[in-house]
């Protein structure tokens, strides 16, 4: 792309006039396209305010700015008025026998993960864990994973998601920082988790 080749812009009675030389190689006609319609509109923005600051001029053109501010920004949708844990309960009953997990240890329905998240909820609860708690959840990308998530939300409480593979120290920082009360891990993993004041449960 050479904009600034002497031959590429001139201006005569009619306006100013020029041409873009580009290689195929690395743009396309519409991003060319695009790029030329940046330039006119930050022309008009000029000619519109000439004592405006070249930072406070616009460079998207109309339709690309009615995109960006408007197709692309849609944040007004309601929140939903229940939790995450409480969406997949009515998954649950709706399609109990439905497979909802599959994992190197096999599949589970919604029932059977359903089952396995209220045990490990009814265990969080008798240790203490209720609204506010933070429970340490440090286990690999198995089903241990999405069974800990939705036992701790079912107790109330909020996991403090730490990546297994992590190093020692940062997965130090990040207990001491946060001052989780419980960890939640695997048994495979005890050994390799820094010493921490969390009380570990597998």
């Amino acid at each position: 792309l050479t904009p600034y080749a002497p031959e590429c812009a001139w201006q005569s009675q009619d306006g100013l006039g020029g041409f873009i030389t580009y290689s195929t190689d690395l743009f396309d006609r519409d991003r060319i396209g695009r790029l030329v319609g940046h330039f006119q509109t930050l022309l008009a923005g000029i000619v519109a305010n000439p004592h405006a600051r070249l930072s406070e001029l616009p460079l998207l053109t109309p339709a690309e700015h009615q995109q960006v501010t408007q197709d692309w920004n849609q944040t007004h949708a309601p929140s939903p008025d229940r939790c995450f844990h409480q969406l997949f309960e009515a998954q649950v009953e709706a399609h109990p026998e439905a497979i909802a997990l599959v994992s190197d240890q096999g599949t589970l329905t919604y029932e059977a993960l359903n089952q396995q998240a209220d045990r490990l909820a009814q265990t969080l609860r008798q240790s203490g864990v209720g609204a506010d708690s933070l429970v340490g959840l440090c286990v690999d990308r198995s089903a241990d994973m999405v069974v800990g998530i939705l036992g701790i939300l079912k107790a109330a409480g909020a996991y403090v998601p730490l990546d297994p593979s992590y190093p020692s120290d940062r997965l130090r920082w990040m207990l001491n920082d946060t001052q989780v009360g419980l960890l939640l891990t695997q048994s495979w993993l005890v050994e390799s988790l820094p010493e921490s004041s969390a009380t570990s449960s597998v």
